[in-house]
């Protein structure tokens, strides 16, 4: 017999259990999420607990503009050498370049806002601020000019605006794979979603970023730095606060690029441009090459061989390479 409906009594306890299991299914994986969740946020604040007393900054904090920044110093002589690191990482992936160069004169690295050790700022991470406040950090800090500049990545654009708007302090620029606005629409990027940016947010905030590095991940950003430093590396890396300033730096990506795309030309101010010989080799490189070596009449480049966009600042023999131009460079200048 049929129901009132039209459909075997059989049928309709068969939907209705299908119903009921999915439901219970739907609720108990959202009790897995609920628990794994807990369980992630527990372990991300003990463990975070303990690298805050295991990991300790090891060079000053310095107030900027309200905030606390951490500046490390090592090294006696002048010029000094100012390294930047690259977007989402801490200072310390300078460490053997740092220590190579400090044998000859005196090398500082610093944390950006929100990065290792520096407290985040409410601004957008682009070229302007960050230069802004790196230069009122040095100024606060006592490190006398001029400087020679050295940026990584996106670091190389920070630079590049910072030795153009403070040129007297400036007594040469290293550029390392630099971000470039030649033969890229960086305006395409567009900005990531709020909905990604809650996201990534939240996955750190739960531990997936610690327990993805736990796992392995990304090691190559630490795996080949000194013990202690490749230390500390890994555990600021699996912050949230640098998840959040991460974050940030590149939903300001598209504005520093804009920002460094009209500056003028250099003039004789001597430039080295270093690229690893993964980034060399891709197609773009070439025209981004000319456009840098052009920038100044006093300008040079290299590739370092074997080395790739991470493994030039943290492998020991790649960083050698790199040290050796900034230490050539200071001698340059002391002639």
């Amino acid at each position: 017999m049929l129901g009132t409906r039209g459909v075997p009594p059989s049928d309709r306890r068969l939907f209705s259990a299908l119903v009921r299991w999915t439901i219970r299914g739907a609720a108990g994986l959202l009790l897995l999420v609920c628990a794994l969740s807990l369980i992630g946020a527990v372990f991300q604040h003990f463990a975070a607990e303990t690298d805050s007393k295991r990991v300790r900054p090891n060079g000053r904090m310095i107030a900027v503009e309200g905030h606390q920044f951490h500046l490390h110093c090592k090294g006696q002589g002048i010029p000094t050498v100012i390294l930047e690191p690259g977007s989402g990482l801490p200072s310390l992936v300078w460490a053997w370049v740092q220590a190579q160069v400090s044998d000859t004169s005196r090398v500082c690295i610093y944390d950006r806002a929100g990065y290792g050790w520096s407290e985040p700022i409410d601004v957008p991470m682009d070229a302007e601020n960050v230069t802004r406040q790196l230069y009122a950090l040095l100024k606060a800090g006592n490190i006398p000019v001029p400087y020679v500049l050295v940026g990584h990545s996106i670091g190389g654009a920070y630079m590049r605006l910072l030795a153009t708007t403070h040129p007297e302090a400036t007594a040469a620029l290293i550029l390392v794979d630099p971000s470039s606005p030649v033969g890229v629409d960086w305006s395409a990027l567009g900005k990531p979603s709020r909905l990604w940016n809650t996201s990534m947010d939240y996955f750190a905030a739960v531990g997936g970023v610690r327990f993805l590095l736990t796992l392995g991940f990304f090691a190559k950003f630490w795996r080949d730095l000194p013990p202690e430093e490749g230390a500390a590396v890994k555990a600021v890396l699996s912050s949230p606060k640098r998840m959040e300033a991460a974050i940030k730096e590149r939903s300001s990506l598209a504005d520093t690029i804009k920002q460094i795309s009209t500056l003028p030309n250099l003039g004789s101010l001597p430039l080295t441009v270093i690229y690893s010989e993964k980034v060399a080799s891709l197609e773009i490189t070439e025209s981004q090459k000319r456009a840098w070596l052009n920038s100044s009449t006093s300008s040079r480049f290299m590739i370092v061989r074997g080395a790739d966009h991470i493994s030039v600042l943290t492998n020991k023999e790649h960083a050698r390479k790199v040290a050796n131009v900034i230490v050539n460079a200071l001698g340059s200048l002391r002639r």
